[in-house]
This record gives structure tokens, C-alpha cells and sequence, in this order.
């Protein structure tokens, strides 16, 4: 807003339907619904217009901002995609498929019913609406933009990194109920088969309740039921939206049932989901937290106490008789527990928040550079604080590991994205007790360039790492041959063997060998070979890390489930099961039962009569916020480092990412250090003399534990999963393998997570993509 002039006019209309044009960038390339929806309904500016009191004032101005939005949200929201199109020769049918989901929230192009009254919440819901290309639509009212000299001034629109958009898994209950006030739920879509001037319509519709979870198509007289898969390929013409009241979706019948039902959105629950529901049977995904990811999950920095909350034990206020009414004969309630795998959680501020900071605003060309107020870390971590993505326990994945071949063969890779661990440091003690820290060099031109290592150590390690593809590439009789004496034996003992020096030894296994802890020789080679087949497959580093955070890896395999017909309830009551003749045989969840042939559930919802299976150690968790790099560079990386060199037999590690990874707003950094229980000492002695050392003064720190159980043992009913818990591990491989074992062991007949078989459709896509991709690099 101008501060000179404060004038704005509002224009109300009514409108029964939204007539959407499919843009002429995104003739020919994927599109969706939501993008065709925001570019109606952003901002344009009508230059070179001045109001009645400007020109009595004699007040120069450079234009209006004009926007458009929804004020009174209707009840049925009807959207018409435009696909008759004109060429020269005449008329065309315009066959790009627009994507659509099955629940559409408008809350971004809504007006604030008292952004009249509070200029506040008028400028906070124009940085909402905000596009990163500046394009515009719709009806609204105009206000005067001050000073325009080619963009709308940054008073007016604060530009929005589009790098960092809302997390929303992360956010918690905080906003929820807001969301579903703006959300429609699709209940029909029209599809027109033809050309422009003749053809055909037919119609998928969502059935009525209790069956409103199945689409059917109707065409003329003929209806028949379809998968939502069907639906969601067409081209549609016509999309019918209905308003939902908040929780209606979560209030409407589940199915009365399902093959499996799945407790908790942890990541080893929602791969097992994922395989099901892939395989063809039918899933009910169920979680009493608001939020995808449990124990895995990534959390903004507004989140964090909201999951502490979380983390304290639910008071048991279950009343039996209230779900008697559920049994048949024969049957019984068994009451789930809320087993609690983390502990002893801190977090706050540090004293270096309170330090002050100056920034100078960029200035249009022609102003002068306008200086902010002093501002605290606080208070602009505060302001950015859904920018983080503070994950619960960070890992990353090994490019050439199982679990990155699941995601590509089950496409469920299609809704990730990855960058490269491009600075992995080995920390090593100095004679004045320093850290210094070197970069591991991977590749065979790494290792000959490398300045840590000598030439008479650079021979020894490439021998080695000849002997060890060697040993892997023979035929098992001979690969146990050649370690005979040494397979069961502690991997430096077989070093030692081999006649390495002490520091090339050290360099070995904390480093290239990395993926195992005090691993036998079998186990070290195995390693070393895992890790050198990775190096070189998606870069030079053997490592990558998923954008936002590993809370995002849950939500992948949810997608996946969901795509193949899985139903998902989140935030609601999960307090019994039905057992009958040793097998669950239902679920009750929120007033209703769910029939089913197999639980899987996590280990946070095992029956109270089942005590969890704990192992002896515990994983220690501690995340720091700062400012600055442990070893400060040009740029920014995202930094893995293992401790094991500076004392032999520990398992601490670091991983340093921000503003690259997505976790971060820029110019700050999360630190997330891992290591076991009994290391807790010198895990907190090596964090305190590396910042000492480092000058670093952290800003915020969260610290906690994770308990870890096993499955073994339960005395659990005989159609029940249990999954894995948290682990230390540094990737994912042997989680992967264990859902695995778990999966085939229940299915056997059915296949875990196969390769998709690409349509020729999608390999159309798939070149048109790489062509424009290749003729935008060659511009």
C-alpha cells in the first residue's frame, strides 16, 4: 500500500463457473489444474493510472495493482477447461491433458472477509497469491502501486523464494482446520471424445455414500465401475467440485472392508502400504497423528513444540462398553498401546540468537539503498521458521542402493528430488588438539589429486580397491577363499594383513567404509564395494539427500499407495482392534469398524499387553541452527561427516545442510549429529570443541533419544506385521530389505514394489521433456 495515498476501490460479482484457458506455455507439456487456477487468479498491473485524488493533489503515480479472488466461496464450484482453439485454417480440439486431484483447496486465491478492516491480513494474502513470474486474473478490487519501474515495488510484494515452498506434512494441526474450509472435493468430471465440432460426452462420477470412495462411468445408458486411476487419465472438459465441510472427508464412512489396514505413516508403514495397494489389494492407511511421517517425519521450526506435545503418552480414557456394540460372537477388544520411541526432548533458543544483524534492502535502480531496522536471529529465524525442515532422523541414500532402486523401479521417484552429498570430510586430531578437516576423495582421479594422502599411500588404496572389486566379482568358493582366515575376524585385523599403514587404515573404514560400524572383514569388503559401485552413478559423490528433508521420503510411498486406490485418515482415534481365534479381524477407529485380512502396524501401536522388544542402546539425536559452515567455503554444500577417525569404535556422524537441501532459509545452516547413547559424552565433547575451534555460536538446538526395538519375540496375533523401528544406520538399504523379507513373507505369490511398465504415452512424454530440456540448455 502507498502511503501517500491509501486509495482502493472493491467491485463484487457473481459467478456460477470458471472458465479456465490451458496456457500457450504449457501447450504440449504436462499440466495441472492447481497451475491453471493460480495463473487465473494473480496479480496484473494496469499502468499509467492515477485516481480523482492523485489528480487533485497533483500526486504522480505509475499505475494500479490490480487483484482478483473469491470472496464468497460457493457451494458447488463448476470449472470449465476451454479446448476449442483457432488456428488460421480454423478450428482445433485441444487434446493436453490437464492433471486433477481428487481434493482441490482454493485457499490461495481467497480474499480474507475483513481485508477491508486490516491492512494486514490485505498485504499478508498478496504475498500469498504472489506467482514468481508476476502474471495475472480475476475479480477483486485495485490498489495504487507507488513507483513502478518495470516490477510492482517489494512493499507492495515481497517476493517469495519458490525453492521453499510451505511443508505442509511438517505443520502439524497448526492451520488444518483453515485448509479444509477451502477445500472441494471432486464429485464428477465430463469428458468430451471427439473433434470440435462433433462428438461425444460421457461422465465419471464419485457413487453415493457409504460407497463414495468408487467412481463409475456413465456413458448413455451404460454404467459401469472404475478405478480412480481411469478417471484421472482422461481429458477432462467439465470438473464438478463440491465444498466440504472441515473433517468431512475424515468423517465419511471408511470402507467396511479392506485387505490390509495399516497403523502409523512411519516410513517402513508406508513402503509396506505402497507394496500392497501396488500389488492390487485394498488399503486403509490410518495414523492418530495430523501428520505423515511419525518417527521419521521432518518438522518446521513453528512444529517442533506442537511434536513434543506429541511425544507425551495419550491418557488412557478409552471406555470399553462405548465399543462392545462392535463385536459379534466370539470376538474381543484388544486395547493398542501409544509406545513412545522418543525421550528426554530440549530445545530453545542459545544466547547468540539475541545477537543483532543489519541488512541493506536491494534497491530499484535509481533509488538509493534503504537500510532494515536491526533485527535479532530470533526474530528473522521466527519470521522464517517455515522455511526449516528439521528432520527427526536424517539419513541419506546410497546412489546405487536398494532403496534408491525401489524408487526408481517403482516410479515412485517421479515425485522425489534428490541432490548430491557433494562434501563428504574426514575430521582428523592435530598434534596441537585440533580437528582439521580433509575431503574424501572418491573417484580414481580424486585419489590421485588428493593432497591427504601420500603417493605410497595413494598405490596402497588402489590396490586395495582392485582387490576388492576382484573379490567381489568372484564366484562365492573363491571370494571366502581368499578371506578364509579372516571372514568372521574384525575388518582392521584383515588391513593389518594386508599391510596398510595406520592412518590409510583409519581412512578406510571411517570413511570409505562408512556404511558399517565395527564390521567383520565379509562385512568391510561388502561395504567398501557398495560404496565405490556408487561412486560416479549420479556423480561423483556416492551419497545423495532428499530435497525438504527425509520426511519426504514417507510421503513418496503414501503418493505411490494412494495413486493404486489406498484410503488415508489421518489425526483420528485409533484405540482398538477385534481379535478372534488369535487374528485381528478388525479395526475401530473413530466410530467405526474395518474389517480386514492382515494389520500392519507400527511398533508405537502394539497391543499394552505386548511390552516392546528393546535392544541395549539408544541413538542420541542433537540439531543446531547456524549461521555459519564448519569448514566455511565459497559456497554452500551439503556436508557428511563420520567421527569414527578421531576415536576408533564410535559411530557419530554429522550432516550439515541448508538453504541447498531446502532446509533452511538462506544464510543459515541445520547441523544434525547422530550417534548412540553410550557415546553421549564424547558426542557432546567433539560438538563442543568443534564450534569452539570452529568460532561457530549456535543460534537454537533440539536434543533428544530414540529408543530402538525388534520385532522378534512378540507375542503378536498371527495376521499382524509389525515393522521396524528408528535405526542408526547412515542409509536405507537394510530397511528396504527387511520390508522386503516382511512383505514376500506374508505374500508370497505377490511381488514387493516391481518395475512399472511404461505406457507409450508416458514415453512420448518422456522424450518431449528431455527434447525441451535439451533445446533449453542449447538457448
Amino acid at each position: 500500500m502507498n502511503s501517500a495515498c491509501n486509495y482502493r476501490t472493491i467491485k463484487y460479482e457473481s459467478f456460477s463457473a470458471l472458465t479456465l484457458t490451458i496456457p500457450n506455455s504449457q501447450m504440449g507439456t504436462p499440466t495441472n489444474i492447481e497451475h491453471i487456477l493460480r495463473r487465473y487468479f494473480c496479480s496484473e498491473v494496469i499502468r499509467d493510472a492515477t485516481c480523482d485524488q492523485c489528480k487533485e493533489n497533483s500526486r504522480k503515480q505509475k499505475g494500479f495493482l490490480k487483484k482478483h479472488g473469491i470472496v464468497k466461496m460457493p457451494q458447488t464450484l463448476l470449472i470449465r477447461l476451454e479446448r476449442v482453439g483457432m488456428l488460421p485454417s480454423g478450428h482445433l480440439k485441444l487434446n493436453e491433458h490437464v492433471s486433477f486431484s481428487e481434493h482441490l483447496s482454493v485457499q490461495e486465491v481467497c480474499f480474507r472477509r475483513d481485508f477491508r478492516l486490516r491492512k494486514e491480513a490485505y498485504e499478508e494474502s498478496q504475498r500469498k497469491w504472489e506467482l514468481a513470474d508476476g502474471s495475472a486474473r480475476v475479480f477483486g478490487g485495485a490498489e495504487i502501486v507507488d513507483g513502478l519501474r518495470g516490477k510492482v515495488t517489494s512493499s507492495l510484494l515481497e517476493s517469495s523464494d519458490p525453492r521453499f515452498p510451505s511443508i505442509s506434512h511438517a505443520k502439524l494441526t497448526e492451520g488444518h482446520a483453515e485448509a479444509e474450509r477451502h477445500t472441494y472435493q471432486l464429485r464428477a468430471v465430463c469428458e468430451h471424445r471427439g473433434g470440435p465440432f462433433s462428438g461425444h460426452f460421457v461422465t465419471y462420477r464419485r457413487g453415493p455414500a457409504p460407497n463414495s470412495f468408487n467412481w463409475f462411468l456413465t456413458n448413455d445408458s451404460q454404467v459401469n465401475q472404475v478405478a480412480y486411476k481411469q478417471v484421472g487419465l482422461c481429458q477432462a472438459y467439465m470438473l464438478f467440485y463440491e465444498r466440504l465441510k472441515p473433517n468431512r472427508w475424515m468423517d465419511e464412512p471408511l470402507p467396511s472392508k479392506v485387505d490390509v489396514i495399516v497403523l502409523g505413516t512411519g516410513l517402513p508403514e508406508a513402503i509396506l502400504a505402497a507394496a500392497c495397494a501396488r500389488s492390487g489389494l485394498s488399503v486403509v492407511h490410518l495414523d492418530r497423528n495430523p501428520f505423515y511421517g511419525a518417527d521419521w517425519t521432518s518438522l518446521n521450526l513453528d512444529c517442533v513444540h506442537e511434536w513434543v506435545n506429541t511425544q507425551a503418552p495419550i491418557q488412557e480414557n478409552a471406555d470399553v462398553s462405548t465399543f462392545e456394540k462392535f463385536l459379534e460372537e466370539g470376538e474381543e477388544l484388544v486395547l493398542l498401546g501409544d509406545n513412545k520411541l522418543v525421550e528426554d526432548v530440549e530445545h530453545g533458543w542459545l544466547p547468540a540468537c539475541s545477537t543483532s544483524i543489519r541488512k541493506e534492502e536491494e534497491a530499484v535502480e535509481g533509488e538509493e539503498k534503504e537500510e532494515k531496522e536491526e533485527k535479532t536471529h530470533e526474530e528473522i529465524l521466527k519470521k522464517s521458521a517455515r522455511r526449516f525442515s528439521i528432520d527427526v532422523l536424517p539419513k541419506v541414500l546410497l546412489a546405487k542402493g536398494d532403496m534408491v532402486q525401489v524408487l526408481c523401479d517403482s516410479q515412485v521417484s517421479k515425485y522425489a528430488e534428490f541432490k548430491l552429498v557433494d562434501r563428504q570430510l574426514c575430521p582428523l586430531a592435530e598434534a596441537d588438539g585440533n580437528i582439521s578437516f580433509h575431503r574424501v576423495p572418491c573417484s580414481k582421479g580424486e585419489i590421485f589429486t588428493s593432497q591427504v594422502l601420500s603417493t605410497m599411500d595413494k598405490r596402497f588404496l588402489m590396490k586395495f580397491i582392485t582387490f576388492c572389486t576382484q573379490w567381489r566379482a568372484s564366484s562365492p568358493e573363491d571370494a571366502r577363499n581368499a578371506i578364509k582366515d579372516f571372514a568372521d575376524k574384525p575388518f582392521d585385523e584383515f588391513l593389518r594383513s594386508q599391510k596398510l599403514p595406520e592412518n590409510l587404515r583409519s581412512y578406510i573404514t571411517s570413511t570409505i567404509g562408512i556404511l558399517e560400524d565395527q564390521p567383520t572383514t565379509a562385512k568391510g569388503l561388502e561395504a567398501v564395494c557398495r560404496f565405490m559401485d556408487s561412486v560416479g552413478h549420479f556423480g561423483p559423490s556416492p551419497f545423495l539427500f532428499p530435497l525438504y528433508g527425509n520426511g519426504e521420503m514417507a510421503q513418496y510411498y503414501c503418493r505411490l499407495s494412494a495413486v493404486f486406490g489406498s484410503l488415508y485418515c489421518l489425526g483420528k482415534p485409533i484405540d482398538f482392534v477385534v481379535k478372534k481365534e488369535n487374528r485381528i479381524v478388525g479395526v475401530i477407529t473413530n466410530g467405526q469398524r474395518v474389517n480386514c485380512d492382515h494389520v500392519i502396524m507400527s511398533q508405537t501401536y502394539l497391543p499394552k499387553s505386548v511390552p516392546l522388544n528393546l535392544t541395549n542402546f539408544q541413538i542420541q539425536r542433537r540439531i543446531f541452527i547456524t549461521n555459519r559452515s564448519i569448514l566455511q567455503e565459497d559456497k554452500e554444500f551439503i556436508t557428511l561427516i563420520n567421527a569414527s577417525s578421531l576415536r576408533n569404535g564410535t559411530t557419530t556422524r554429522i550432516i550439515e545442510a541448508g538453504f541447498e537441501a531446502c532446509l533452511a532459509p538462506k544464510g543459515y545452516l541445520l547441523v544434525h549429529v547422530t550417534g548412540k547413547e553410550d557415546e553421549k559424552q564424547d558426542l557432546d565433547g567433539f560438538i563442543d570443541r568443534l564450534f569452539k575451534q570452529k568460532d561457530i555460536s549456535p543460534l537454537w538446538q533440539m536434543r533428544f533419544k530414540m529408543r530402538n526395538s525388534v520385532t522378534e519375540g512378540l507375542d503378536l496375533p498371527e495376521n499382524v506385521i509389525t515393522t521396524p523401528s528408528v535405526d542408526i544406520d547412515l542409509e536405507f538399504s537394510s530397511l528396504i530389505e527387511e520390508c522386503r523379507k516382511l512383505f514376500c513373507a506374508t505374500w508370497p505369490d505377490r511381488d514387493f514394489l516391481p518395475r512399472m511398465i511404461e505406457t507409450n504415452e508416458e514415453e512420448e512424454e518422456e522424450r518431449e521433456v528431455e527434447k525441451e530440456e535439451d533445446e533449453a540448455i542449447e538457448s
